[in-house]
């Protein structure tokens, strides 16, 4: 449902959507984000839209047969209210759930997997994939180090929730083949970094270094800077970054990358290149 409104969704088998404009007595098919011949083969599990811009929603897509040549699962996005959907991340990967809470000017994003190990000849992948993003999906990292999986051969994520505690603080409830787990604090921006805003920022990669240069006046401030590789896996992070501008990253190869700084109240992206 988008907040604080009567406007439903509903996930289908065959990768179909469906909109209710009156709180469920009425529906209609507003988009297939992922189109095959078999019925039984997708399904859209969950779908949430972000109390931060409740234009914005998010669906995940798992899957059951694979077929080559389509895309058939992955997390897909809508910023007009749920009329048209379009994948962002994670294609051709089976996703169970999702979650999304608010973090300064972004949604933060939680995703977690579904394998069906009966699939052959190939396996979809999903196994055990629990992910973050902290900018609306633009890049992502993995988040299951705190999963203790058992030996049972499923090892899919079946809910996740954001919840207030008693103080009003968000938690991340997670329902997975490994047990019930809470998330105190899913986001990983440093409680002690200075509220400082940046407004921009150069980076550049030279000789086996991220160089960073900020304007003047916000050069002793506390900052993490990280580094990812085009396709959002986190390469290098350096937090609570103080007076200190170039890193060592020598293991990065010839490449784009996304460069981010992030303080307490700001978080700013540029694309970066290594020849």
């Amino acid at each position: 449902m988008i907040p604080n409104s009567s406007i439903m969704f509903a996930g289908c088998e065959g990768g179909l959507i469906c909109k209710s404009l009156d709180a469920g007595i009425t529906w209609k098919q507003v988009a297939e984000i992922v189109i095959t011949s078999s019925l039984n083969s997708v399904e859209i599990p969950r779908i949430v839209f972000s109390r931060r811009n409740p234009s914005i929603g998010y669906a995940v897509s798992t899957f059951f047969e694979y077929t080559s040549g389509q895309t058939m699962g992955g997390l897909y996005r809508t910023i007009d209210s749920g009329n048209t959907w379009k994948i962002l991340s994670f294609a051709d990967t089976s996703l169970w759930s999702v979650a999304v809470h608010t973090l300064g000017n972004e949604d933060e994003l939680f995703i977690g997997g579904y394998t069906d190990l009966t699939v052959f000849p190939r396996i979809i992948y999903g196994f055990r994939l629990v992910s973050r993003s902290q900018n609306s999906g633009l890049t992502w990292e993995l988040a299951n180090q705190s999963v203790q999986w058992t030996s049972y051969p499923y090892r899919n994520v079946w809910m996740m929730k954001f919840v207030a505690d008693q103080t009003g603080k968000d938690q991340l409830l997670m329902a997975t083949e490994a047990g019930f787990f809470v998330l105190d604090s899913p986001s990983a921006v440093n409680d002690n970094e200075q509220q400082t805003s940046i407004t921009q920022f150069k980076a550049k990669l030279t000789n086996g270094k991220l160089i960073i240069e900020l304007p003047s006046n916000i050069k002793e401030s506390l900052f993490t800077i990280r580094l990812f590789s085009i396709l959002g896996s986190k390469v290098f992070e350096e937090k609570e970054v103080y007076g200190k501008y170039e890193f060592m990253v020598e293991s990065c190869t010839t490449g784009v990358y996304v460069c981010e700084i992030v303080s307490q109240t700001s978080r700013l992206q540029q694309l970066v290149m290594k020849q």
